[in-house]
């Protein structure tokens, strides 16, 4: 089994200036991790790690100097949250490229979406109706992402809310309290609803330019883990 090049970098401010690559063990994968140190200020560290300190969400780094490459590849691990903006991410290259997968994972992203806003979450301010099918987009904050608020009522009335919102909230709200609620995916599959006569409250964060102008994002715009 051959090795594979890894990004390779402690605690800088930018994976651009992951400017070295290093030749991981053959029973290691690539590792990205980032973390917030002030608000919307945050620290890269890049390398080699074993699948299992991946699987345990802990980068165990082993790391050496080689010119640097550039690329993507195949994400096999998972990234986990301690604190606001931390991510850890894992995964091997593909294929015959000699190029380090790892080398964007978990980075934030430099342009602002443009996302649809409307109503007010904290007031308890709905959408109106016109603002639901308005095609106008607005962008939000550096490293924000599209979120759509769905609260579905007894009587089958719902309140529908858009806004820009940072990562935890996306993980939270989302990820965690959400992505595994069947009456909420049945939106994004565009099926029934199964409880119709109960409340329930459904949280999508997606990634895209206006990702959030229906009541669901498309499946491929949804904020993944991995």
């Amino acid at each position: 089994m051959a090795t594979q090049q890894c990004a390779e970098c402690s605690d800088v401010s930018s994976l651009d200036l992951c400017t070295q690559t290093v030749e991981c063990a053959h029973d290691e994968v690539c590792f990205t991790h980032r973390r917030e140190v002030s608000e919307g200020t945050y620290l890269y560290s890049a390398g080699c790690t074993t699948k299992k300190s991946c699987e345990a969400g802990h980068p165990v780094v082993h790391t050496t100097e080689a010119p640097v490459e550039q690329g993507l590849g195949h994400i096999i691990g998972r990234k986990r949250r301690q604190e606001t903006g931390t991510c850890y991410k894992c995964c091997s290259s593909t294929g015959t490229t000699k190029e380090p997968c790892n080398n964007q994972l978990c980075k934030v992203p430099t342009q602002p979406l443009m996302c649809h806003q409307c109503g007010d979450i904290g007031g308890v301010i709905p959408c109106l109706t016109s603002e639901v099918i308005s095609d106008h987009l607005a962008p939000c904050p550096a490293g924000y992402f599209c979120m759509t608020d769905l609260y579905h009522y007894f009587d089958g009335s719902i309140n529908i809310y858009k806004r820009c919102v940072n990562e935890a909230i996306c993980q939270n709200m989302w990820l965690k309290s959400t992505s595994d609620n069947i009456n909420c995916m049945n939106f994004v599959h565009h099926h029934r609803p199964q409880a119709q006569y109960t409340n329930y409250d459904c949280h999508f964060c997606c990634t895209q330019d206006g990702c959030n102008s229906k009541i669901a994002p498309a499946n491929n715009t949804l904020y993944t883990s991995h």
